[in-house]
This record gives C-alpha cells, sequence and structure tokens, in this order.
C-alpha cells in the first residue's frame, strides 16, 4: 500500500524547507462532514463541519473558500440573523460569533462544556442553544450571556426551530416534540405520533410545520403543533434536514444522499434529480435556500449539492468519494490510487487533478504497484489481480490462481512481484506480472503487506502479528517473530537493517536494527490502528492512521502528531520525494503534505558551501563535488522505496560514483557531514 517507482525526470532538485502545507486533492473544496448550511440577506452561503470547517460562498455556492476562526473545534450548527450575525456552535459548549461576514470571531461564554447542537436566533439579540442531553442556553444580548433553561427532559434533543423570540419547538428521541410560546421558561409536551428520531423541523407559518425523521417519517401540523399527521414520503430512509420555500413546496433530504420534493405541502413526495450516489449510505445533513429556486444541500465528504430550479440538483463539490486502500506515485507528477468496488484514478499533474479508470473490476482493490512507465498492477478481494501495460488506459484481468483476498503487491523490479493475501498466501511472478505462483509460507495467518528493502531480502507482515523474512527473493519464507493477537498491516525498512512494523498496536509500534532478527516496541501516542509506515529519509517518516497522520524526525524514535494536519481515517501513504509525501482513505480522501521551500534546477549554496552532481542525468557514472572543509563526509544512495543501494565514506573533494547497475529512474543522493544532512536528486539515464 506504500510504494513507490519514479520514472525519468528533467533536473536535479535541491528543496530547501521554508514552509509545511497540507493540500486537499480530493474530494473538493475539501472532504471533512458538513452538518448544518445557511444563507444570509445578501445570498451569501455559509457551512460548517468537522475539524474547524467553516466555509463561505459569496457565488450562491457556485466557489467556496475557507473562513479561519482561530480555534480547533467541531462546529454541528449555525444560525445568521437578518442583519447578517453569524453564529456558530458545537463540541465542547462552544458558541463563536461574526459580525463582519466570517472574517472576525470572538467566543462566547455559555458557561457549559457540552456539546450544542443545534443554535437558531430569532432576532439579534434572542438567541437559544440546544445540547444533546436536553439542556438549553438562551440569550438576550446578543450572546454576550448564556442562562440555562433546563427543562428536565431527560430525553435526547437536536433540533430546535422559533418562530420568534418567545414561540419555538424542540425534537429529538422517541419522537418527542416541545414547544414554548414564553420564550422557553415552559415546554409543553406535543403528541407528534411517532417514537422514532425526529431530526429536523420547519414551519411555513405560525401554524404550519414539518418535522422529518428517521424511517422516512415527515409529519405536519396545521395548528401549531396541537395534532400531527403522518405523511408519507415512499421511502424509510433517515432524513435529517427538511425545508420548504413555499407554502406547498419542500424538500427533505438524508440518508443516501436522498433529496424527495413535494409540490402540495407534503401529501406527495418525489425524489429530484440529482447526479452522485453515496457512499456506503452516507447521508446529507442539512439544507436551505436562498429563495424559491436556488438551495444547497450538504453532507458527508465534504459533499455539497446545488440547484437553481429545485428540481434538479448536481454536486458542486468534485472527485469520487469512494474509500480509497491504496495510493502510488510513478514519479514527481503520475500517482494511481486504488479502493473501493474497483476504484481506480490517475493524476498525471501532482494530483491537482484525477481522472477515473475503468479498471474492469467491481471488487474490492486493496493495493496498487507501478513498476514502470506504462505497468502497473492492482490486487484485491476474491483473489482479484488486474494489470495495465499501458499507462491505465486499459485493465486486464490476470488468473492469480486464488479466490482469497489480496491486501497487497510490491515489485522488486520491472518483472518481478509479489502479493500476499489469506490463509499465509504469497504470490510471486517473474514476467511482470502476467503470471503467478505460489511460494510456501508455513503460516495461515492472512498476510497484509510485504516490503523489499532489497532486490533479495524482503520482510511480509500480517494477522496475529506474524513477520516473515526471505532472503532468496521470495522463494522461500521463514516466520522470524510472531506477536500476539494484535494484526500487523504494514512494513517498512530504511535499509537493511532498520524497519518498522504497525498496526493493531494501538500505543506503540515494532522496530527492528538487526534486519528483523529481534523487534524492539516503540511508544507512540497513538491509540487508534495504524495502517502505512514509509520513511523519506533515514530520520523523518509517516504514519498513516485511523484520525490523524504522526511524523518521525529522529528515526523513528520518538513519534508526534503533525501540527495543522488535515485529518482523516488514512490507509495508505507514499511520497515522491522527501519534500512531497500524499495519503489516501476513507471518503476518498486524498492529501498532499509539503515540506515547502523552492525549487531550483542549478547549485544551490546549502549554507557552508556548494555541493555539485554532475553529469545530471548520468549513463554510468557521476562525479560528486563537495566543499574542501568537508572531508570525512558520508554518501549514501536510496531508490524512492528507501532502499540504501550504495554506502560510501568521502575523503577528497571530488568522487567518481559509479552507478551503472542501477536500473533507469530518480534516486536521492544523501550527503552527510557533522550538521549538514541534505539530499539531492540524481537521474539515472
Amino acid at each position: 500500500m506504500k510504494k513507490i517507482y519514479f520514472a525519468i525526470a528533467a533536473f536535479i532538485i535541491i528543496y530547501e524547507v521554508n514552509a509545511q502545507t497540507w493540500q486537499w486533492l480530493n474530494p473538493l473544496p475539501q472532504g471533512y462532514p458538513l452538518f448544518d448550511i445557511e444563507f444570509d440577506a445578501g445570498n451569501n452561503a455559509y457551512t460548517v463541519g468537522d475539524y474547524n470547517t467553516v466555509l463561505k460562498s459569496v457565488d450562491g455556492g457556485l466557489t467556496w473558500s475557507p473562513l479561519s476562526t482561530g480555534t480547533m473545534n467541531l462546529w454541528s450548527s449555525l444560525s445568521i440573523t437578518d442583519a447578517g450575525t453569524i453564529f456558530l456552535a458545537g463540541m465542547g459548549g462552544k458558541i463563536l460569533k461574526s459580525t463582519d461576514g466570517g472574517n472576525n470571531w470572538t467566543m462566547l461564554p455559555t458557561g457549559t462544556s457540552t456539546w450544542i447542537l443545534a443554535i437558531d436566533f430569532p432576532d439579534e439579540l434572542t438567541g437559544y442553544a440546544l445540547d444533546g442531553t436536553g439542556n438549553i442556553f438562551k440569550t438576550i444580548d446578543g450572546g454576550t450571556s448564556w442562562n440555562n433553561q433546563t427543562p428536565a427532559l431527560n430525553v435526547s434533543l437536536n433540533a430546535m426551530y422559533f418562530l420568534n423570540a418567545d414561540t419555538g419547538f424542540i425534537s429529538g428521541d422517541v419522537g418527542v416534540i416541545y414547544k414554548t410560546t414564553n420564550g422557553g421558561n415552559n415546554w409543553t409536551p406535543l403528541n407528534s405520533g411517532t417514537n422514532v428520531f425526529l431530526n429536523s423541523i420547519f414551519f411555513t407559518d405560525d401554524n404550519t410545520g414539518y418535522v422529518a425523521g428517521y424511517g422516512g417519517t415527515i409529519i405536519k401540523t396545521t395548528n401549531a403543533g396541537d395534532s400531527w399527521t403522518s405523511l408519507n414520503s415512499g421511502t424509510t430512509e433517515e432524513f435529517y434536514s427538511i425545508h420548504f420555500t413555499s407554502v406547498n413546496k419542500g424538500y427533505v433530504c438524508g440518508r443516501g444522499f436522498t433529496i424527495l420534493q413535494t409540490n402540495n405541502g407534503g401529501v406527495n413526495w418525489s425524489p429530484v434529480n440529482q447526479i452522485l450516489p453515496a457512499p456506503d449510505d452516507e447521508p446529507l445533513m442539512s439544507m436551505n435556500f436562498a429563495n424559491a429556486n436556488l438551495g444547497l444541500a450538504v453532507g458527508y465528504w465534504g459533499t455539497i449539492f446545488r440547484t437553481d430550479d429545485g428540481s434538479n440538483w448536481s454536486a458542486v463539490s468534485s472527485g469520487p468519494v469512494n474509500t480509497l486502500w491504496s495510493i502510488q506515485f510513478l514519479n514527481s507528477n503520475t500517482g494511481y490510487v486504488a479502493g473501493r468496488n474497483g476504484m481506480i484514478m490517475k493524476t498525471s499533474d501532482a494530483g491537482d487533478t484525477w481522472t477515473e479508470q475503468n479498471s474492469g473490476v467491481s471488487s474490492w482493490l486493496f493495493d496498487i504497484d507501478c513498476h514502470s512507465l506504462t505497468s502497473a498492477v492492482a490486487v484485491g478481494e476474491g483473489g482479484k489481480i488486474i494489470k495495465t501495460n499501458n499507462g491505465g488506459s486499459d485493465w486486464n484481468i490476470i488468473n492469480s490462481g486464488t479466490n482469497a483476498d489480496l491486501w497487497t503487491v510490491f515489485f522488486t523490479t520491472t518483472d518481478t512481484g509479489f502479493a500476499g493475501g489469506n490463509n499465509g498466501l504469497i504470490l510471486k511472478t517473474y514476467d511482470g506480472g502476467a503470471t503467478w505462483s505460489q511460494k510456501p509460507t508455513g503460516i495461515q495467518a492472512i498476510i497484509y503487506d510485504i516490503y523489499f528493502p532489497t532486490t533479495d531480502i524482503g520482510y511480509a507482515v500480517g494477522e496475529a502479528g506474524k513477520i516473515l523474512k526471505t532472503d532468496n527473493r521470495g522463494e522461500t519464507w521463514s516466520l522470524v517473530y510472531s506477536g500476539g493477537n494484535q494484526d500487523l498491516l504494514s512494513v517498512f525498512f530504511i535499509n537493511t537493517d532498520i524497519g518498522f512494523a504497525v498496526g493493531d498496536l494501538f500505543d506503540h509500534i515494532l522496530k527492528t536494527t538487526d534486519g528483523g532478527i529481534s523487534w524492539t516496541q516503540v511508544s507512540t501516542p497513538a491509540q487508534n490502528t495504524a495502517f502505512s509506515v514509509i520513511f523519506t529519509s533515514q530520520d523523518t517518516g509517516y504514519m498513516a492512521c485511523i484520525g490523524f497522520i504522526l511524523k518521525t524526525t529522529d528515526g523513528g524514535l520518538t513519534w508526534s502528531y503533525m501540527e495543522n494536519q488535515i485529518f482523516g481515517n488514512y490507509y495508505s501513504a507514499c511520497f515522491t520525494d522527501p519534500d512531497h509525501v500524499y495519503f489516501c482513505g476513507e471518503g476518498g480522501t486524498i492529501t498532499k503534505y509539503s515540506t515547502g521551500g523552492s525549487v531550483d534546477i542549478k547549485p544551490v549554496n546549502l549554507g557552508f558551501s556548494c555541493i555539485k552532481i554532475y553529469p545530471n542525468a548520468t549513463n554510468n557514472q557521476f562525479i560528486l563535488e563537495i566543499p574542501d572543509n568537508s572531508t570525512e563526509s558520508e554518501l549514501e544512495i536510496f531508490d524512492l522505496k528507501g532502499r540504501t543501494l550504495l554506502r560510501m565514506q568521502l575523503k577528497v573533494q571530488k568522487t567518481l560514483v559509479d552507478v551503472s547497475t542501477f536500473a533507469p529512474g530518480i534516486y536521492l543522493v544523501h550527503f552527510r557531514n557533522g550538521n549538514i544532512d541534505k539530499t539531492l536528486k540524481l537521474i539515472k539515464k
């Protein structure tokens, strides 16, 4: 899931780190769940969600820009007054206020640390906030102070709608609906006629209102809530939001990206025309309209739908949201991802855009490996192996000889590759993936990952902490470690001696410094499963986990959460050079981490003098020229899988380095002298 090969590039490039940036590559504009959406009086749209996501659109939802609130939080609800004052509410009892269109925010003292699920300001001064335990908070001074008006309902509540400063409704679990007519001082229970969770309330006037919830439930009142009538939605989907643009015309949205409409006050409901199916039955969480025609709906994986007429909806957000299990780059621009339901996508511009490819299969693909400019192999459930010989334009199904799920594929050369899967299965190919044969492993545990630091020496990790090793190019395998009941999902070696294995170990990982003979535990702050580990140099490594990314800068001795990272459930990681790392995972997430810096194609001053490599590109040899005060330095050359191919001491200013046995591609030349530690790219033609 983490292997990288590179084709020929054009220049020697040196990166000098100036900044660190994260970039969403898929889906766009971002992939965090969105929970609420509102329009202001000027038809500017705002939406909020997880991980401090606050987005603004000034063109009716066609394009979106992030707003910075200065705090990290999950925002579950927002309310905008007629005067344009914006209130956000979310976890930790936090409420933010902005009076300038979201440019600046003020934290308001709520006096609670409970999760606020809904907020509503019927006027500029009066506002209500509802938490999940039934507490209701009220302000009469625009949020400066809040009072708890807990009605002691002892039931989960999550929806609220106020007609004015005094009259409002709340709803929640087991079909409860309460009404107040005196500003929340007293609440009267209403008979909803249902016992499902009611998630959304909307009134078209003082008397006529609608409530939507689980099981396709929509109920209606025409007498201000005194009685309710069940409407037939024609579905059993869970509804999360309901909105009417007139007395008769309304919409409801929910799980499976469902959007229904009615033109007769809820008597009949029908699906709208929409594009983009939902993965894994994920929901749309909120919808709102600026006027009778312009509407927006938001939900999981950053999904944003837009309509100009109410009947036809299209996705403003772009990119598939299928779970992605594997990412790999062929060179600095060209890469592949593979995942759910046969999903394969390719990029030719360093991830800025991705194009879906026809894999020819609908089974899940768990790993992909590119091993030349034209060839790639993907493996997946049911023993599926597919191969392309033309850069992904066509994919052909290959006979694997097994029905066992295949979780990993790794090529050591353009011809030699390995696949691992259930029942201790390891397959080997000698002809670039056209044919495969089984190799003995002696175990029945699932093989989740395979990695070769050299063409001869390889490792396989898997179920119940099993680690296998081969030193004869994968012809035979021996068990070198068995760690109990915790599965190992990824393995990576910096060189022939130092390697790491991660998986369901939660608060630690495994490290070896003797080529797998012995393994020791290294503590990490993670409490979740780690699916992928890679190293971009001897010191710098990354771990893709459920929920976050961990990083080490001391060769794996210590690990920490990355600052300002894009959070997500990550399953795979790869890198194109030490300064550009890619991750993929749940919900179609593809992110890119860049350490920053400028790009130069001439020798660069490294702070103490210049290092030169010439000729570059080279056929067989190159000269490494170092400053005359830098003798007794060390040179290492890695391929882009992190394997050490050459190590030597430099004792003269100019050294002739022989790379005639290297395959064509890009290599990392690592120079170290005292506190100086620089990596350059070498091109082998």
